[in-house]
């Protein structure tokens, strides 16, 4: 559990987790959940699986009880691809449950940052993206856990 309690510290200002919040499970439980997804990789495992991983989950419950949806994926990148999102462009979604509308409005500009004349020979420009999604994106959600875990998947 020390762990967990490391993780929570560093990530409670980014609101992924509340300072009080803690694992409601036996260690043999965690220890098991921990053991099965050793064998993966959430960095390199593709976003749309992880988002939909998510999305399953939270559907079941939000669905019923309060008539949410969310986005299928291809017209999330349907619409980027039409918006077109550029750099320094305020990006707000204000229904943005796991933030799938975000992750791939951030790639997007991403891309269009590698491949533009303006950032090509920048030396911190890994560190100009992360400004930007920190500067110009913005989610609202008025579930709480899905808000925790759009924060989540934006900071894979």
């Amino acid at each position: 559990m020390n762990l967990f309690e490391e993780v929570k510290k560093e990530l409670v200002s980014d609101g992924v987790f509340d300072k009080s919040e803690e694992i409601k499970l036996d260690d043999k439980s965690v220890a098991y959940v921990v053991g099965e997804l050793e064998q993966f990789s959430l960095l390199k495992t593709d976003k749309d699986i992880v988002g939909d991983a998510f999305e399953v989950f939270a559907e079941s419950k939000l669905v019923g009880e309060k008539g949410e949806f969310f986005t299928p994926r291809e017209i999330v990148k349907i619409a980027i691809k039409l918006i077109n999102p550029q750099p320094e462009q305020s990006i707000l979604d204000p229904a943005c449950g796991s933030g799938g509308f975000l992750i791939y409005a951030l790639e997007h500009i991403w891309r269009v940052m590698d491949e533009s004349k303006k950032y090509k020979d920048i030396e911190n420009l890994s560190e100009i993206k992360k400004e930007i999604a920190q500067k110009y994106f913005f989610g609202i959600d008025k579930e709480i856990d899905l808000v925790k875990i759009a924060k989540a998947l934006l900071l894979m």
